[in-house]
């Protein structure tokens, strides 16, 4: 996500014996490949965690940057400037609604669709019988969601072994 980036760093060490050598072209292709899937396998489950809203706000797409080499970086990301989904992802603050004593409808209860650091959604949404009344109110925050914290931890493990097995494949291939 744009605000909640995750970037991970990997350094190259000269080798220091013969045995030691890398094909440097292949270590970029192969690193190139892994994060390319990973990004993939990230999207697919970002995309998880709208499956059950029906609101027009989560009607949206994550905007993908495919694996390309910056420089001396291999960069790929997935995010969105969607409010809604970054105010649930991060979470909000108690706060005040219906100021200057504005009239509003609402429903007195909610479940939440989402859980902490859980991809998937589940039934939920506003119940209780519709009420009127004027404001102000302090409105409870939203609780972090956390979804691209969840997303790179799941995804970690896998992404340093296949990272392990390209720098593998890069030594063996310059022999």
């Amino acid at each position: 996500m744009e605000a909640d980036e995750r970037m991970i760093t990997i350094k190259i060490d000269a080798p220091r014996t013969p045995d030691q050598l890398f094909n440097i072209p292949l270590l970029l292709q192969e690193c190139e490949k892994v994060v390319e899937e990973i990004n993939n396998e990230s999207l697919a489950a970002l995309n998880d965690t709208k499956k059950t809203f029906s609101s027009p706000s989560t009607q949206f797409d994550f905007r993908v940057q495919h694996a390309t080499h910056r420089g001396k970086e291999i960069v790929a990301s997935v995010s969105t400037d969607n409010e809604n989904y970054i105010r649930l992802n991060q979470g909000t603050e108690d706060h005040i609604v219906g100021k200057g004593g504005k009239w509003m409808s609402f429903y007195p209860e909610y479940t939440p669709k989402t859980r902490p650091r859980v991809l998937t959604s589940f039934q939920g949404g506003p119940g209780g019988i519709r009420q009127r009344a004027k404001g102000p109110w302090l409105v409870s925050g939203i609780e972090p969601r956390k979804f691209t914290d969840a997303v790179s931890a799941i995804k970690a493990n896998k992404f340093f072994r296949k990272i392990d097995q390209a720098f593998e494949k890069a030594r063996k291939g310059s022999i």
